[in-house]
C-alpha cells in the first residue's frame, strides 16, 4: 500500500478530505457537515466514511455519493492522501483505519493526520478526561456556546487556535413543525452497559442488570402512568420516547410500555425536534437543539448521583441544571409527571423565565 500511495500522491492536484458520523449512520454533524462541503465547495474531493453493512450504505452510493467502507483499502490510501479527517466521533475505526498494523507500517501516516472534532453534543459536563488535546492530538475543536469554549480552554490544552467557536454543523438544519408531541429523549448509562466497540464506538446494554435498575423503573413506570397518558389523551397530545442510539436497538427487549406511547427510534433528529412540543431528558445535550428553537424543555433527574459516580470520564462540569438549565429539573415520577400536565394545560407555552 505504500507503494501505491507514493504512486498517486504525485498524481493529486486537489483537496481531500474524509468526514464521518457514528460509522453506522449517515446524519448529524457529520451527515450535514459533508454536504455542505460537497454543495459548497466542489473544489475539494470530500468522501464520507460508512460501515459498509449500515442501511445508509447502498443508498448513498445509488445516489451518488462518494461513500466509502470504513475500514477498506480505499479507505486507508484516501487517509493516507488526504488533508483532513474530520468527524463527529473520533473512535479508533475513525482515527485509525489500520488497526494494529499502524503500530509498525503507518505509525508515520497516523502521527501527521489532521483531525478536525466536529462533536456530536454541546460539553456542557467535566470530560476532560477525554477531550485533552495532548490526549487526543486535534486540530481543530468545534464549540457551540462561549461558557463550553471557557470550559475547554482553561480546563485543559487547547487553545484559540484550535478551539472554534462556530455552532454544531446540525444547527444549520432546525425548524419548527410542531404536532403536538411530547418526547422523551434519555441518554445512556455507563455502568449498565458492555464496554465500547472501539472500531465502530457502539456499546450494548447488559440486559439483565439494566432491566433491575433505577433507570429502567423510572422510565418502566412514568411511560405506563395512567395520569399522564389520560392527560395527553385529554389535551391532545401524542407521547414519544426516542432513546440515546446506544439503546435503540434493544428499547423493545427491555420496555414494555403502554400503546399509547409510540418508540421513534428511527426518526432523524432534525424531525425529532422540530415535531416535538416539549422534550424531556435526564442529563442529554441534545436538547440544546431544541432550546435553540425556543421550545420548553424538561429534566428528570431521579439518578444524579448514580449517574455521575459511575460515569468514569463525565463529572459534573460548569453547567448547573437548576440555574443554568432550560427548564424545571424534577426528581421523582409523582412531580414529574406533574410537571408535564402543567405543561399540558398551557399548550406547552416557554416560558419567560427560560426564554
Amino acid at each position: 500500500m505504500r507503494k501505491l500511495y507514493f504512486i498517486i500522491k504525485d498524481l493529486k492536484t486537489r483537496p481531500i478530505w474524509l468526514i464521518s458520523n457514528r460509522l453506522n449512520e449517515s446524519g448529524n454533524n457529520g451527515g450535514i457537515f459533508f454536504e455542505y462541503v460537497r454543495d459548497k465547495h466542489p473544489e475539494i474531493d470530500s468522501y464520507f466514511v460508512l460501515e459498509e453493512n449500515c442501511e445508509d450504505f447502498e443508498r448513498l452510493k445509488t445516489e451518488g455519493i462518494n461513500v466509502i467502507k470504513a475500514g477498506s483499502i480505499e479507505h486507508k490510501l484516501l487517509y493516507m492522501l488526504s488533508d483532513f479527517n474530520i468527524s463527529s466521533q473520533f473512535v479508533q475505526g475513525i482515527r485509525n483505519p489500520f488497526g494494529e498494523d499502524s503500530i509498525s507500517f503507518f505509525r508515520d501516516f497516523k502521527s501527521r493526520e489532521k483531525f478536525v472534532y466536529l462533536q456530536h453534543g454541546v460539553i456542557k459536563d467535566d470530560m476532560s478526561f477525554i477531550n485533552q488535546k495532548r490526549v487526543n492530538n486535534f486540530y481543530g475543536h468545534v464549540v457551540s456556546a462561549k461558557a463550553e469554549y471557557n470550559s475547554l480552554e482553561n480546563g485543559i490544552d487547547f487553545t484559540e487556535k484550535n478551539l472554534w467557536l462556530t455552532g454544531l454543523a446540525r444547527f444549520d438544519k432546525l425548524y419548527h413543525d410542531e404536532r403536538k408531541v411530547i418526547c422523551f429523549s434519555p441518554t445512556w448509562r455507563q455502568w449498565l452497559m458492555n464496554p465500547i466497540n472501539d472500531k465502530d464506538g457502539t456499546r450494548t446494554p447488559k440486559l439483565g442488570i439494566y432491566k433491575k435498575s433505577l433507570c429502567y423503573r423510572f422510565y418502566q413506570g412514568i411511560l405506563n402512568n395512567e395520569k399522564l397518558l389520560d392527560n395527553a389523551e385529554k389535551y391532545g397530545y401524542e407521547i414519544w420516547f426516542c432513546d440515546h442510539p446506544f439503546m435503540r436497538a434493544y428499547d423493545k427487549d427491555i420496555y414494555s410500555f403502554d400503546p399509547r406511547v409510540k418508540i421513534v427510534n428511527d426518526i432523524v433528529s432534525e424531525e425529532l425536534n422540530a415535531q416535538s412540543d416539549l422534550m424531556i431528558t435526564d442529563y442529554s445535550s441534545a436538547v440544546f437543539d431544541f432550546a435553540y428553537l425556543r421550545k420548553p424543555i424538561l429534566y428528570f433527574q431521579f439518578d444524579k448521583e448514580l449517574f455521575f459516580q459511575n460515569h468514569s470520564f463525565v463529572g459534573e462540569g460548569y453547567f448547573d441544571y437548576e440555574s443554568d438549565g432550560f427548564g424545571e429539573v424534577e426528581y421523582d415520577l409523582d412531580s414529574a409527571v406533574d410537571r408535564i400536565i402543567e405543561y399540558m394545560k398551557s399548550g406547552c407555552k416557554l416560558k419567560d423565565e427560560y426564554r
